[in-house]
C-alpha cells in the first residue's frame, strides 16, 4: 500500500460525494476516519498542516489510565483508559511499550492532586498503596503489577534521585508510545481501507446543501481551491476553531491548557529503564520523567493558554519550572535540556475550575444534522472516543455496521523483531537503527529496509537513512523537512541542533522524490528554519 500526498490530493478532487469528511488529522480525527472506513463508509480526512502536527505529537506519550485522576474520583475515565491499554497491546503491539514507573515517597512530601483530608504524610503511603491496588483492579491486571518499595529499592532502581528524607516508594506499570507514529499507523490503516487522507489542506468553510454539505478546501502548498461534497462532517480540530458553517463559527465551548516538556540526556539524571514520578510539585501536580533510549522526557505543566495554537512553545517560565523540580528531586545542580516543547489540551472547564482541575473527558457535540464536533480526551482513549463518535455518525447515515477497531490491527502490527534486525543487518545497518525502524514501523520496517537498499546507504543523521526519507514520501505523505524531523522521527527533539545539520541531506532526498528545483530546495530549507524558530528550537 502506498500513500503519497500527490495521489491523494488527486483523489480528493474527483467528482464524488463522500459519506463523511473528517477535518483534523490528530489521533482522534484519524481514529474516527479509521472506524468509519472499517464500517465500509467512504471517508476523506484533511488537516490544515501535517498529520499529528498538533497535540498528537506533543503529548506526554503515555498509554495510561491516569493515576493522578484517582484522587479526583474520576474512576470511569481511569477504568476506560486501563481497559483500552489491553486493546492497544493487541492492535498496536510495536507501538505499545510496557514501562515500570517508580514513585518515591519523602518525609513531609505529599502526592499531587491528593485531597486535603489525605494530605497528612502518615496517610499518604497507605492511601497510595490502596490506590495502586484499586488501579490494578480497575484494569483487571495481575497482582504483581504494582508493589511497595523500600528506600533502598527505590535508590537502586533510580540512582539519580536524592535520598535525603526518602521513606520508600511504589512501583506500578503503564506504557509509553510514540504518539506521532501512532497517528501515522492509524491513518495508514484507514488509507488501506479506502480512506483519502490529505495533509496541508485547510477547510476554510462548510456550506449546507440539500443532501449534506460542501466543504471548501484550500491546498496550502499550491493555493488551489477545492469543493468536496459529503453526507456528513466531523471536526476534530483540537485547539483550533472549527471551520464556519454558512459563515457562522460553531462554538464548542472548550478552554486551552498548555503542557510543556523537556528532552534531556538520560545520563544527566542517571536514569535507567524505569520512569520516575516526581510526587508533588509546588502547584500540587506530579511530573513524569520517562526514558526514551538515551534521552528522557520530563513533563508536564498545566497553564491556561490563549495565544496562537499553531506553534505553542515552552517559555522560560515553563523551562525553569521543570528544571527547578528536577533539581529538587534529582542529584543534579543545573539540568541542561536538549529541547523544550509544548502541546495544548482542549478542556471542558466548569465555572470556578482551573485547567488542572478540569476533566480530561472528550467533548462531543452535534452542531447540526449529520455534523459533529469533538475535542479533548486522552491519547490512551482515542479508539473509544472514535467509536463513540462513529456510532453517532453511522446512526445518522442509517448504517448498521458496528465498530470493528477493537480487533483491527494497525498497519505494522505482528512483526518479528528478530526478522527485522536480521534484515537490517543484511542491508548493512546497525542494530540500533534496526531497533528504531521496528519501533517506528513494526512489520513495515521490512519495506523501509528494501527502500534503503534500493536508494543505497546514505546516512543523513545517525538514525536516519536517505531511503527512509524516500519511504516517508511514498508511504506516509511527507512533503516537508519538518514532516521528517518533527513527527515521523524525533530528530528535532533529540539533537542539540534540532536537525539543522541533517536538513540539507533530507531536502536533497525530498527533492529527488518530489521533483523540487534548486530554488524550491532553498525555500524549503528557509521554511524549515522558520518552523524550528517558531517551535522555540
Amino acid at each position: 500500500m502506498t500513500w503519497s500526498r500527490a495521489d491523494h490530493i488527486d483523489k480528493l478532487g474527483e467528482d464524488r460525494t463522500f459519506d463523511v469528511v473528517v477535518i483534523g488529522g490528530g489521533i482522534v480525527g484519524t481514529g474516527i476516519a479509521l472506524d468509519l472506513s472499517a464500517r465500509g463508509l467512504s471517508v476523506a480526512i484533511v488537516d490544515r498542516a501535517d498529520f499529528a502536527s498538533g497535540t498528537s505529537s506533543r503529548s506526554s506519550k503515555l498509554f495510561h489510565g491516569g493515576i493522578r485522576y484517582l484522587p479526583q474520583m474520576r474512576f470511569g475515565m481511569v477504568r476506560e483508559g486501563l481497559l483500552e491499554q489491553r486493546v492497544l497491546t493487541e492492535i498496536a503491539d510495536y507501538l505499545y511499550q510496557p514501562l515500570d514507573f517508580v514513585l518515591p515517597t519523602y518525609h513531609g512530601v505529599g502526592f499531587g492532586d491528593m485531597p486535603s483530608w489525605l494530605s497528612h504524610p502518615a496517610l499518604i503511603p497507605p492511601a497510595f498503596g490502596f490506590g495502586l491496588w484499586f488501579y490494578d483492579r480497575l484494569g483487571r491486571r495481575p497482582k504483581d503489577s504494582s508493589e511497595r518499595l523500600t528506600a533502598t529499592e527505590v535508590a537502586a532502581m533510580a540512582p539519580g534521585l536524592r535520598t535525603e528524607g526518602m521513606t520508600g516508594g511504589f512501583r506500578y506499570r503503564d506504557a509509553k508510545t510514540d504518539d506521532a507514529r501512532l497517528v501515522m499507523a492509524v491513518v495508514k490503516t484507514a488509507v488501506g481501507l479506502g480512506a483519502v487522507a490529505v495533509n496541508r489542506c485547510s477547510a476554510t468553510g462548510v456550506r449546507k446543501v440539500n443532501k449534506g454539505y460542501v466543504i471548501e478546501l484550500e491546498d496550502t502548498m499550491s493555493s488551489d481551491k477545492y469543493e468536496v461534497a459529503t453526507r456528513a462532517v466531523v471536526t476534530a480540530t483540537g485547539a483550533f476553531v472549527p471551520p464556519p458553517i454558512d459563515g457562522e463559527a460553531p462554538a464548542l465551548g472548550v478552554a486551552l491548557s498548555k503542557g510543556a516538556h523537556l528532552t534531556i540526556e538520560s545520563e544527566q539524571l542517571s536514569l535507567g529503564s524505569e520512569a520516575i514520578v516526581l510526587p508533588e510539585t509546588e502547584d500540587g501536580r506530579i511530573i513524569f520523567v520517562v526514558p526514551w533510549g538515551n534521552h528522557a522526557m520530563v513533563g508536564t505543566t498545566d497553564t491556561p493558554f490563549d495565544g496562537d495554537p499553531s506553534h505553542p512553545s515552552a517559555n522560560d517560565e515553563d523551562i525553569e519550572y521543570l528544571k527547578r523540580h528536577l533539581v529538587r528531586y534529582f542529584d543534579i545542580d543545573e539540568p541542561d535540556p536538549i529541547s523544550a516543547w509544548a502541546g495544548l489540551r482542549a478542556l471542558a472547564v466548569e465555572r470556578g475550575e482551573t485547567t488542572a482541575e478540569a476533566s480530561r473527558a472528550p467533548v462531543i457535540k452535534k452542531a447540526a444534522k449529520n455534523f459533529y464536533q469533538v475535542a479533548g480526551g486522552k491519547l490512551t482513549g482515542y479508539r473509544a472516543i472514535a467509536e463513540e463518535v462513529a456510532d453517532e455518525v453511522a446512526d445518522d447515515l442509517k448504517v448498521s455496521a458496528k465498530s470493528s477497531t477493537e480487533d483491527l490491527s494497525l498497519v505494522g502490527s505482528g512483526a518479528s523483531v528478530a526478522d527485522i534486525l536480521a534484515a537490517a543487518r543484511n542491508a548493512g545497518l546497525d542494530a540500533e537503527y534496526g531497533d528504531n525502524l521496528y519501533e517506528r514501523y513494526g512489520q513495515e520496517a521490512i519495506a523501509v529496509i528494501d527502500k534503503i537498499t534500493e536508494v543505497g546507504l546514505h546516512r543523513l543523521h545517525e538514525q536516519l537513512e536517505a531511503g527512509e526519507v524516500a519511504h516517508m514520501v511514498t508511504h506516509e505523505a511527507a512533503t516537508r523537512i519538518s514532516d521528517v524531523t518533527l513527527r515521523r522521527t524525533r530528530v528535532s527533539w533529540e539533537t542539540r541542533d534540532h536537525g539543522r545539520s541533517a536538513a540539507p541531506g533530507i531536502a536533497k532526498e525530498l527533492a529527488r522524490q518530489l521533483g523540487w528545483s534548486d530554488a524550491q530546495v532553498a525555500a524549503e530549507l528557509e521554511a524549515f528554519e522558520a518552523e524550528l524558530v517558531a517551535e522555540g528550537l
